[in-house]
């Protein structure tokens, strides 16, 4: 019987699983097995009061082992991870100055190659080397080889002294955690209170500081009181639960465990530890034991029996104005001004506090964070969780009482700061602080623009970076090698940076925007008005034929860069005889179809040929050759020679096909792996503005002189071009035998 319970339980029937658990307790009498098993069928039904009763019933029979407990949790992280949750969508609209995963002044601040930045410790603490912004994983990416972005360090430094004296007062008192000296620690965490009193990193940190010497009072009231600067945040949560359980209040502990799971479904850790508070919840504890006696008196009895009977509903588990303000959140959050309102909301707010607290990162990092998870899904926020301390547990099932004696219902209007107002703003900085020249491009000391960063920490403008990797694979400051950084290929725009100098010097930025489009037009504008190309002299090319290239010279690199960059993606084709100032005035222009970069910054270039043109006069930029040209086609054939023309075609074009079939297995083999397959011949020919593309194809295989194919190439009659392809392969065939 208990064998049929367990496979009905094994294919979700879990109905059927506890009637059968039912009967066999009541045919073979009760045992912690058969009560385990009903419970656990309870408890994935979400029959949570009759689950935990018998769970009681099962640890009264016998002892049990908190790992028993899965199904359980399983079961309680369902329930409050997916089940009437506001989404919050997080990720985009935070302060440039700050990380997205600590939500704090960036510190040591690292740029990963899609441009995202964030702490250097963070991303030291992170395995998955997925971004928690964008999601992209880096596989071969080494934090500890990548060096501090100079840049904004120094932005940071310059602008917010304040914080960052906070900061290094947390981080003198997280190396004294480190080294077990928690007396230190605490007293250091407070001097940084003092300085950044709405820091919840240093609130959450002290606290764990207390409770390793046994201090749990006061590690609650911090964990309590970063909750209540960050009540979206789950590691609060998951401190006030850890005190409580030391100090015996399992439920308390229970209830904190789960608003932290409620945040992050994915910590296995977590599970783990609410699996342990309820095992010990369930046990009978001796008489005599401390933490049995610490249990009866603290310990609500109401506050988890309304979770229990409600089935551990999200709305039972947080107040209803912290539903309603998620859902105000993520309104908010779904459109392009909502956040910088809800930033302003704040900042207004906070006018009265004193000068240093506004400057603090704690309370700046309050005014730019958005609420969010560190779920598997970096794109995912959970909801705010309500924080229950043993001052305001004194609950009713159908009626909440916040802290101020005022009942809690949705009816309430949300708090000032998720009331949007009608002006935008960004972060305030003295003015005296912002300097232009500090963030001048080291290469062309203008404004840097689309700003990328070097592994070394360096930033440069992207387009002077890549004019300067074209000559040499180092960082033009320090030297450093950046061969894997061009092997990566993946130049991204360095967002923060770009932020503050759209947010911080907007006229500069406009100016120096405006420019490079100016540049990317004239550029654009040179092939389309002026008919002034780039010119590539090499080899020849031909109206419709592909033209793979090599491309290494660093010139030749800059102008692909230029023509895919203006839009055309287009440059001229000349063939160079004794050298390139000696080089043919007829060429063919390229399109370029795709580009495939190599790790040391060659690139192989897709191209086929287009339009015909004759060279006028010649010019330079940017070290490469430019032509002024004229483009021409074929002239037009009278109406009385087309039949003639068509006729010649059919000719040629047999004799070509015959000349090919002639040809060994090997030549044929080669000529067509770089040009392809021999191109059928066109029904209306007279009407090409270049001639059948098979007559190219024909000329460019064929064993002739670079000047033969040159001359075929200048020629704008058909006729012609046919006659003496058809004189060709008379000679070819004729030596030939």
């Amino acid at each position: 019987m208990v064998d049929l319970a367990e496979r009905a339980f094994g294919t979700n029937n879990f109905g059927l699983a506890a009637e059968i658990y039912e009967r066999a307790i009541k045919e073979r009498g009760p045992s912690s097995d058969l009560y385990l098993g009903l419970a656990d069928c309870f408890a994935r039904e979400r029959q949570f009061q009759r689950a935990f009763d018998a769970y009681s019933s099962a640890f009264r029979q016998g002892s049990i082992p908190h790992h028993k407990l899965s199904h359980l949790v399983t079961a309680l992280v369902d329930v409050v991870t997916k089940e009437n949750i506001p989404q919050v969508v997080v990720g985009n609209k935070i302060s440039p100055f700050f990380c997205q995963i600590c939500y704090n002044l960036l510190s040591h601040p690292v740029t990963i190659p899609c441009g995202h930045t964030f702490c250097r410790r963070c991303l030291q603490k992170d395995q998955t080397n997925t971004c928690k912004k964008c999601g992209v994983t880096h596989h071969n990416i080494e934090i500890s080889g990548m060096k501090t972005n100079v840049l904004l360090s120094d932005i940071v430094q310059k602008w917010f002294p304040i914080a960052c004296h906070a900061r290094e007062l947390k981080e003198e008192a997280n190396n004294y955690l480190v080294n077990r000296e928690f007396e230190k620690a605490i007293g250091i965490y407070g001097e940084a209170i003092q300085i950044a009193p709405t820091d919840h990193l240093l609130f959450s940190n002290r606290s764990y500081a207390l409770a390793c010497i046994d201090r749990f009072d006061q590690a609650v009231a911090d964990a309590d009181h970063a909750i209540q600067l960050k009540p979206d945040w789950p590691k609060a949560y998951f401190r006030k639960a850890s005190a409580l359980v030391n100090q015996g209040r399992y439920q308390d502990a229970i209830v904190s465990f789960l608003q932290c799971l409620a945040l992050d479904g994915s910590s296995s850790y977590t599970r783990t530890c609410l699996s342990k508070a309820l095992h010990k919840f369930f046990s009978v504890l001796p008489p005599d034991d401390p933490k049995a006696l610490v249990s009866k008196q603290v310990n609500n009895p109401t506050l988890l029996q309304d979770l229990i009977e409600g089935g551990f509903h999200p709305s039972l588990l947080m107040s209803q104005v912290e539903l309603h303000n998620l859902s105000q959140l993520r309104n908010i959050v779904s459109n392009t001004t909502g956040i910088t309102n809800l930033q302003d909301n704040l900042i207004s707010q906070a006018q009265s506090l004193p000068k240093q607290v506004l400057l603090s990162q704690a309370f700046v990092a309050f005014c730019f964070s958005a609420p969010s998870s560190r779920s598997s899904s970096p794109m995912k926020g959970r909801s705010r969780s309500r924080s229950y301390s043993p001052a305001s547990q004194n609950t009713l099932k159908r009626k909440r009482i916040s802290a101020d004696g005022n009942s809690l219902n949705p009816n309430l209007e949300p708090p000032k700061h998720c009331k949007l107002n009608n002006t935008q703003e960004k972060l305030r900085v003295s003015a005296d602080l912002i300097n232009r020249e500090d963030f001048d491009c080291a290469l062309c000391y203008r404004l840097i623009f689309q700003p990328v960063t070097t592994p070394c920490g360096h930033a440069f403008c992207r387009q002077c970076l890549d004019r300067c990797l074209d000559h040499r694979s180092n960082c033009p400051l320090c030297k450093f090698s950046l061969v894997e950084y061009l092997a990566d290929g993946r130049r991204t725009i360095t967002e923060c940076l770009d932020e503050i100098l759209v947010n911080y010097l907007t006229e500069e930025y406009e100016n120096r925007k405006k420019n490079y489009e100016e540049e990317v037009t004239e550029l654009a504008r040179m092939c389309t008005e002026k008919n002034e190309i780039p010119l590539f002299i090499c080899t020849l090319a031909y109206p419709t034929l592909p033209c793979p290239l090599h491309i290494f010279e660093p010139r030749y690199r800059l102008m692909i860069r230029q023509c895919i960059e203006s839009g055309t993606r287009q440059f001229g084709m000349c063939v160079a005889f004794s050298s390139e100032e000696n080089c043919s005035n007829i060429g063919c222009m390229l399109e370029i179809r795709d580009l495939q970069s190599l790790p040391d910054g060659r690139s192989l270039v897709d191209t086929v040929g287009g339009r015909r043109f004759r060279i006028l006069s010649k010019g330079t930029r940017d070290g490469y050759t430019t032509a002024k040209v004229q483009f021409f086609d074929d002239s037009a054939i009278p109406e009385t020679e087309i039949d003639d023309v068509k006729k010649l075609q059919n000719e040629v074009y047999t004799s070509c096909d015959q000349w090919l079939k002639w040809l060994p297995a090997i030549p044929q083999q080669l000529i067509r792996r770089h040009f392809g397959d021999f191109p059928q011949k066109d029904a209306e020919p007279h009407l090409l503005p270049n001639g059948p593309s098979w007559v190219w194809w024909m000329v460019a295989v064929l064993p002739l002189d670079p000047q033969v194919q040159l001359m075929m190439l200048a020629k704008t009659n058909l006729r012609e071009r046919l006659l003496k392809l058809q004189r060709v392969l008379g000679y070819i065939k004729r030596h030939q035998s």
